[in-house]
Order: structure tokens, then C-alpha cells, then sequence
């Protein structure tokens, strides 16, 4: 499958044509479930622990941390927001790393809450107006931290003839491989909704969680 131009560097690496910014983000039902979920017995992996830990420590000291993956492509036309918005929630419904969130104190272990049913996922899209360039990279680093739930957004910037389409992740959910599945699937769920009207056909993903026991 040919995705287009992605670009994966720094966020000052996209200059996005100015345009009108919709971003998708928890609906308030979300957010309140992800508040209340239980603690779960899923233990943190090594590479989310280091990484929580860093974020504390260095906002504690007024530091800047880089903690975001960020990817974008670039799609032709004007964007169908009923299936992008299928497109983001199925993607996050797919990967149960996107059900935890994280308490820490700086001090002790690090407990993680997870959300039971990724039907109880539901991130919404939110129109914002018109951004230039420089708007539009501050906003997509405007996410929350690991510490609460929705730490990673999706957006479009629409132009005339294009929508960059972008997907901004706090590393606690992954790594660079990330990117490309992330950019794959949401892609191939738009491309196959808006071209057949059925959403694409995958096998099951693997599971974060699972890898996060067997590494202990």
C-alpha cells in the first residue's frame, strides 16, 4: 500500500500548508472511564518505566523532556471526517496499549489503570479554525503527560487541494516502529472507507499488555 509523503524527523521537519485544524480528542464519557479505571495487574514495562520517570523528574525541574512520536502524511482532497473519525477509533480500539494511563509520585513503583472494554474508547473530532504553520506545530504538541489518560492525539490540517493528516503519540505507548503501524493502519482504514465503503480487513493485533508480562 503506498501511503504518499510521510514525514517523520522533528516537529519543526512539518511545515503544513495553513489551513483549517481538526484534531480528535476523549469525548467526556471517555475521559471519566479512563478516570475511574481500576488499577490493573499488567506491570509496567522497562521502557515505560524509564520513560515516566524521566517525565517527572525532568518537569520537576523545570527541564523540557522529549516525549512525543510524531508522524504526518499527506492525503489529496478534502477530508471525509465520518471516516477518519471510524479510522482513529478503530486504531485505538485495536491496540490495548491505549487503554492504560499512569500514577507515579516520584517516589515507589509506578501504577498503571487500564480501561477494561476498548468499546469504551471514544475519541471525538474537534474543529479548531484556521492555523498557520507554527499554530499548528503547537498544538499538536500540546498533549497531555503519561500521568493522564489521552496522552496521543490525531488531526488533520484541510488546504485547498490536501489535508496533512498527523498522529502525535507520548512514547510511554511505543517507539519509532510505532510510526508505521500507526500511519499504515489509519491510513488503510480511511483509504478502503472512503474508496469501497467497508473498513479494511486485518488480523488481530498483539498485544502490548502480554509482552509487558512476559518481559517481567
Amino acid at each position: 500500500m503506498q501511503i504518499g509523503k510521510i514525514t517523520v524527523g522533528t516537529v519543526d521537519d512539518w511545515t503544513p500548508t495553513p489551513g483549517e485544524v481538526i484534531s480528535w480528542h476523549p469525548t467526556a464519557e471517555a475521559a471519566q472511564t479512563a478516570r475511574s479505571a481500576p488499577v490493573s495487574a499488567v506491570p509496567v514495562s522497562y521502557m515505560q518505566a524509564q520513560h515516566i520517570r524521566g517525565v517527572y523528574h525532568q518537569e520537576a525541574a523545570g527541564l523540557d523532556y522529549s516525549r512525543q512520536i510524531i508522524a504526518t502524511c499527506e492525503v489529496p482532497g478534502r477530508c471525509d471526517i465520518e471516516a477518519m473519525n471510524h479510522a482513529v477509533n478503530a486504531y485505538l480500539r485495536r491496540h490495548d496499549t491505549y487503554r492504560s494511563w499512569f500514577e507515579y509520585d516520584g517516589a515507589g513503583d509506578i501504577v498503571r489503570r487500564s480501561i477494561a472494554d476498548p468499546a469504551d474508547i471514544e475519541f471525538e473530532p474537534v474543529a479548531h479554525g484556521n492555523m498557520d504553520a507554527d499554530d499548528a506545530r503547537k498544538h499538536i504538541l500540546a498533549i497531555p503527560t503519561p500521568l493522564e489518560w489521552g496522552c496521543f492525539s490525531f488531526g488533520i490540517v484541510q488546504s485547498e487541494d490536501h489535508f496533512d493528516f498527523y498522529a502525535s503519540i507520548d512514547h510511554v505507548h511505543g517507539d519509532a516502529a510505532l510510526v508505521g503501524i500507526t500511519m499504515l493502519e489509519a491510513h488503510g482504514m480511511y483509504t478502503s472507507l472512503t474508496a469501497t465503503g467497508l473498513p479494511m480487513t486485518m488480523p488481530d493485533a498483539g498485544s502490548f499488555d502480554d509482552f509487558c508480562v512476559q518481559e517481567l
